[in-house]
């Protein structure tokens, strides 16, 4: 057997301890990486969660909005009538409708189709517009909270957008 030297078995000790101090460095560092990408992960799925919750009260509310001017607008009569009134007939036969409705009345303000939805904006400040769209005539009426109102225009696109629930 061939003896070593004092040189030879250092530098094969040295090689040792500095693979072995390598492989516990690689090791930390992979275990490092691993915690850090499942903490990041955890935290995305966190703000995902808190996101999706927060676009989902959103919506509830919107719905809820939607639903309470819908059953509001079926609980007046006279504003129902009138809207009525506003889709079956031409726009110089609807304002002398709404004057002699208004005359006949005793109320001091005419509760038309437009009434409510002065109220609407008014009531709900996050309204960007309500349309109006008569499955009759297939007309389209945007109204915006400026009391801007856009009569007439074609509907058609606007029903099928509904009827395939591309809203």
């Amino acid at each position: 057997m061939e003896k070593k030297r004092p040189k030879q078995l250092y530098l094969k000790m040295f090689r040792t301890y500095t693979a072995m101090v390598l492989c516990i460095v690689a090791a930390l560092v992979l275990y490092f990486m691993s915690a850090t990408r499942g903490r990041l992960l955890e935290n995305g799925r966190e703000e995902l969660e808190r996101i999706s919750g927060e676009a989902l009260a959103y919506a509830e509310g919107v719905e809820q909005i939607a639903d309470y001017l819908h059953r509001d607008l079926y609980r007046s009569q006279s504003e129902l009538e009138d809207l009525l009134q506003y889709f079956r007939l031409e726009p110089e036969e609807y304002q002398q409708y709404s004057l002699r409705r208004y005359i006949s009345s005793e109320e001091l303000v005419y509760k038309s189709v437009f009434y409510f939805m002065n109220q609407a904006f008014e009531a709900y400040s996050q309204l960007e517009k309500i349309e109006l769209v008569s499955y009759e005539t297939r007309q389209l009426t945007e109204c915006r909270p400026e009391n801007i109102v856009f009569p007439g225009k074609d509907g058609q696109a606007r029903l099928a957008q509904i009827q395939n629930h591309e809203y």
